[in-house]
């Protein structure tokens, strides 16, 4: 079972080196056509599963797989409504899956039909499970360098129009992967996520990934690949970050000493820059929605976790614990109807407890995105005069109060 997480981030990489694993867009066109070719012999009585048979059981082994189930809070909450089991109407809600079926019938063929034997389907065939006598392995520490010690990062594919099935095509030929997870950045002129044209791929035993490893030559297409072991990136990266940095300190301070080191005027001039930076802010419209109704144990990571499961991209969540109201803002400008509408009845669990929600707009949106500016302009003000005085000699003293940010 392999799939791939869109989003990443080198920081992210660097800090966590966790193999993250959301939920992609389907090559929905290439899935369709698949299905409309493929349910007749999807059908077929023999035990070994057609290709959209094969790319269904891909698909749920990996949901409810080592991988994604520990941290997938939306099926973790599921499989303890029923004894572990989850309906296939329920399961058709992931879009991945619907993308490529809506015929239950075909699911439950297709997964009678794996040979990890990882789910297991209801005697009437609506609802499905992971298998209990495969417990899932407890993700600590230890699990997530295991995890790692088993992965290649891989470099060299087309940065443009490369999607998941291509790569997972292209990994057949070097056996079984676990997990494949894209590497993506953020084009801020464009705004949108884009391929970097590296994976990060997990094979099931360190030994597997080591024979690829070792492989004198591969290629995509006339391109080499270069492979090395993920461990050993992420150790490079950190190292160049480090260096990157020094470089830049190093830099900054000749440019203060070929300047005279004015302190003072520099200080001045940073601030003067920052208000003319204030000055020109532009608020992202249409982006922030309101919830009501939350419970006092509630907490904000609760609140953004759901609202990423609806879609949303969370930039920020307004929110003291034991308020039963949060402000959430979204990086896309108007992104807070396309959650919203994913909301029946302008409600949404969160916690257990249904929470009422509506998109702020108008005069009350200005209001809001003005004060929330103003709050963060002074709170930077706030560390800017600290800052000052510790420059001087003068510290916190006793009794001083932290900020709490």
């Amino acid at each position: 079972m392999a799939d791939v997480a869109e989003k990443t981030d080198a920081s992210k990489e660097e800090v966590d080196a966790k193999v993250k694993a959301d939920e992609p867009p389907a090559d929905s066109a290439g899935d369709a056509k698949e299905e409309s070719e493929g349910n007749a012999d999807a059908k077929q009585e023999n035990g070994t599963p057609s290709n959209l048979e094969q790319k269904i059981i891909r698909q749920i082994e990996y949901y409810f797989g080592d991988y994604n189930l520990p941290k997938d809070k939306f099926l973790q909450e599921e499989i303890k409504k029923d004894d572990g089991w989850v309906s296939l109407d329920t399961m058709l809600n992931f879009q991945r899956l619907k993308n490529l079926t809506t015929d239950k019938d075909v699911i439950t063929g297709a997964l009678l039909k794996s040979t990890a034997k990882l789910m297991e389907v209801s005697e009437d065939g609506s609802k499905l499970r992971r298998n209990p006598e495969k417990p899932l392995p407890e993700l600590s520490d230890a699990r997530k360098q295991e995890i790692i010690s088993r992965s290649v990062y891989i470099k060299g594919f087309p940065k443009e129009n490369t999607t998941l099935d291509m790569l997972l095509e292209f990994l057949k030929d070097f056996g079984k992967t676990d997990n494949v997870q894209m590497r993506n950045y953020h084009d801020k002129v464009e705004d949108k996520w884009k391929f970097k044209g590296s994976i990060f791929a997990t094979f099931p035993s360190k030994e597997e990934a080591e024979a690829f490893i070792k492989l004198e030559s591969v290629k995509h297409g006339d391109e080499e690949l270069i492979r090395k072991w993920q461990a050993d990136y992420l150790e490079e990266k950190k190292i160049e970050m480090k260096e990157g940095k020094r470089g830049k300190e190093k830099r900054k301070q000749n440019l203060k000493e070929a300047a005279g080191d004015d302190k003072d005027a520099e200080k001045n001039g940073d601030d003067k820059k920052d208000e003319e930076k204030e000055e020109k802010v532009e608020h992202v419209l249409g982006a922030v929605l309101v919830l009501k109704g939350l419970k006092e144990t509630t907490k904000w990571t609760s609140i953004k976790d759901r609202l990423v499961e609806l879609g949303g991209d969370v930039a920020f969540v307004d929110f003291s614990p034991g308020d039963p109201e949060a402000y959430a803002r979204l990086k896309a400008a108007g992104s807070a109807k396309d959650v919203f509408a994913k909301m029946e009845g302008g409600k949404v669990e969160i916690d257990g407890t249904e929470v009422e929600a509506r998109v702020l707009e108008g005069e009350e949106e200005v209001k809001y995105l003005d004060d929330q500016h103003e709050a963060r302009k002074n709170l930077r003000s706030q560390f800017k005069r600290k800052g000052s005085q510790r420059g001087r000699g003068r510290g916190r003293g006793r009794g001083a109060k932290r900020g709490r940010f």
